[in-house]
């Protein structure tokens, strides 16, 4: 997950870099299984980004009611996480 985070962070740095001010970034993420741990990963990225300089407009959990991408993990991914983040 350190590299995930490390790749997620440059991609805030370049997104803030080239958003113009007011605007917003929406990220939608997932919870990840890390050594049967849920790995919350929102919760880590807006720490990441708030110290980038964005301000978290708001944050939601979104339940998945129909999974189409069959995904061959120990778990299934069942809320979507949306990140609101203003320049």
């Amino acid at each position: 997950m350190y590299k995930y985070l490390e790749d997620m962070s440059e991609n805030l740095k370049e997104v803030y870099r080239v958003l113009k001010k007011g605007g917003r970034y929406i990220i939608v993420v997932g919870n990840n299984l890390v050594r049967k741990h849920n790995f919350e990963t929102w919760r880590y990225l807006i720490p990441i980004a708030e110290q980038i300089g964005y301000h978290l407009e708001t944050y939601f959990g979104s339940e998945i009611i129909k999974h189409f991408i069959k995904v061959p993990r120990e778990e299934r991914i069942n809320t979507d996480w949306i990140i609101v983040l203003r320049k």
